[in-house]
Order: structure tokens, then C-alpha cells, then sequence
């Protein structure tokens, strides 16, 4: 199932830590293979039917040459039928505000794997919000020059060393209200998780107060326009 996978399990551990309150956006919406073993059952089917499948969430789209007169004559009565059979009060998805973390956490997330020594360690903050289209696009140009090219900050600290730390970073950027930022180390030995945490942490600290490859930075810049 694509609930065990390494990715998806990272994701929704990720999910968890990230959104504090009762919002959409941390629910697997396959649902989690436990919980369909273990707790699902017609009862609660049902109730979600009832729930959700309403007035409110239905669309009704219709393609073709046409009769408008005709297709209300039809709809009409059943519309009229849907509306006498009575909902509870409706209470509209995804207008609650959003909580997300503000402080540290870490979580440890095992996954079935052919090699027991080698996993990925992710790394997840709060970006701008999704909004801000020019911050957002910094943020991306900022995280290439620190991962993409052997002369990047964190290859060189992480990778390019005489007892590498892990094997590829690469960074994601999630879009929700606010966006999640997260950078991806893989092919990591579970005893060093700490140490790429540590010396990332340091990295980043060292280029945010020293100065920027701003040739780099242009030459990086102009191959993304062209690609």
C-alpha cells in the first residue's frame, strides 16, 4: 500500500508534527491501512455518507447540445426532493484557521526496507506564505544555490567529504496557506542523523552571515529563465 512506503510515511509524519489542529490538510485521505483493518465498519461509512454526501458538496455538470428548459424541468423535482429529506446543520470544510508548529520536534519514522543501514532525513520549517509569490521565489533560488552544484554550500559540508555524510539533497516546497520548506538528505546512516542536523544547522548559519557567490548566484539564476 502507498501508506508503507518510505515518501508517504516521511509525509505524514511530516503532516503531524506540522499541523496542530483538526485541519484537512494532516489526514491521509486513502485513510491509514490500520485504521481500515482495525476500526472501519458500515456504521461509520454510513455516517460519513451522511455527513458529507449533501446538498452542499454536490456539483451537477452537464456537456452537450441541450435544452436548458428541459434539463431544470428535470432537475427541479429532484431538487426539491433532496431539500425536504432534511441535513443537519452544515459546518464548511476548510474555514477553520490554520495551526502550525512553532517549535522543535523530532520524530523517528520506520518503514520496510531491503537495506536496514541506509534511510533519508528530512528536515521541515515554515516558509513564506504561499501568497508572497516573490518571497516564495527567493526561497527556491536561495535552496538551489545551497544544494544544486558540488560548489554549494551544503554538498561541500555534507557530501563532498572524506566520509560522506549522505548521498543527494534534494529540497521540497509544499503549498499550503503557508509554505513548508523541507530539504531531504538520503542515503543517511541512522547513527548520524544528528551530525547532518548539526552541521546543516551550521552550514546555513555560516552562509546567512557570511556573503553570497553572487556570480554563482546570476549564472543560476539566468539557467533557470532559460530552462
Amino acid at each position: 500500500a502507498v501508506v508503507s512506503t518510505q515518501s508517504r510515511r516521511e509525509e505524514h509524519a511530516i503532516q503531524e508534527a506540522v499541523f496542530l489542529n483538526d485541519c484537512g490538510y494532516k489526514w491521509e485521505t486513502g485513510g491509514m491501512m490500520e485504521n481500515l483493518r482495525t476500526s472501519c465498519s458500515n456504521e461509520k461509512v454510513r455516517a460519513y455518507h451522511k455527513k458529507f454526501y449533501r446538498p452542499e458538496n454536490l456539483d451537477v455538470i452537464i456537456c452537450g447540445n441541450i435544452s436548458i428548459d428541459k434539463v431544470f424541468d428535470a432537475i427541479i423535482p429532484i431538487d426539491d426532493r433532496v431539500l425536504k429529506a432534511g441535513y443537519d446543520p452544515y459546518e464548511k470544510p476548510w474555514t477553520k484557521d490554520i495551526q502550525l508548529f512553532d517549535t522543535y520536534s523530532s520524530t523517528n519514522v520506520l518503514f520496510p526496507a531491503k537495506n536496514e543501514d541506509n534511510g533519508r532525513m528530512s528536515m521541515t520549517w515554515k516558509g513564506p506564505l504561499l501568497s508572497d509569490v516573490k518571497m516564495v521565489e527567493a526561497h527556491s533560488v536561495l535552496w538551489n544555490y545551497m544544494i544544486s552544484t558540488s560548489a554549494a554550500p551544503l554538498v561541500k559540508s555534507l557530501i563532498d567529504i572524506p566520509e560522506p555524510l549522505c548521498s543527494s539533497i534534494s529540497v521540497s516546497t509544499e503549498d499550503y496557506p503557508v509554505t513548508l520548506l523541507t530539504i531531504i538528505f538520503k542515503g543517511v546512516k541512522p547513527e548520524k542523523h544528528s551530525d547532518i542536523r548539526k552541521i546543516a544547522m551550521e552550514t546555513m548559519q555560516e552562509t546567512y552571515r557570511g556573503s553570497l557567490d553572487m556570480t554563482r548566484l546570476k549564472n543560476q539564476i539566468k539557467n533557470n529563465v532559460a530552462n
